[in-house]
């Protein structure tokens, strides 16, 4: 069975079952509507990823945009976003720090 956070596949049928609550299913479901597609119209895998296909620079894009405008939270979810947005003086600063606190052995208190 194939395991991605926002759906479910039946492996001997093929068919794609969505967690229409999941970000991932909101934001590609924006994608594909402003590109003429109900993503709850897809009903398979193979459906599925000739369309994410077809979108993968604007789902990207897409993707980019909602962790430029998410709180990043821990230093590991900072760290992933930079990574992310490709900001690699970030990665190396944030990359520092918590390398800096793991020898150290403390604990990060928010």
């Amino acid at each position: 069975m194939y395991d991605d956070p926002h759906y479910i596949v039946d492996e001997q049928t093929g068919r794609i079952t969505f967690d229409t609550q999941h970000r991932y299913y909101k934001l590609e479901s924006k994608v594909f509507s402003s590109n003429g597609v109900n993503i709850d119209a897809i009903k398979t895998i193979d459906e599925y990823f000739e369309h994410t296909k077809a979108f993968h620079h604007e789902i990207r894009a897409a993707f980019h945009e909602y962790i430029r405008n998410k709180k990043p939270g821990t230093l590991e979810n900072k760290l992933t976003r930079s990574l992310i947005l490709g900001d690699k003086e970030e990665v190396a600063r944030l990359d520092l720090l918590i390398n800096k606190i793991n020898k150290a052995n403390l604990k990060v208190i928010k």
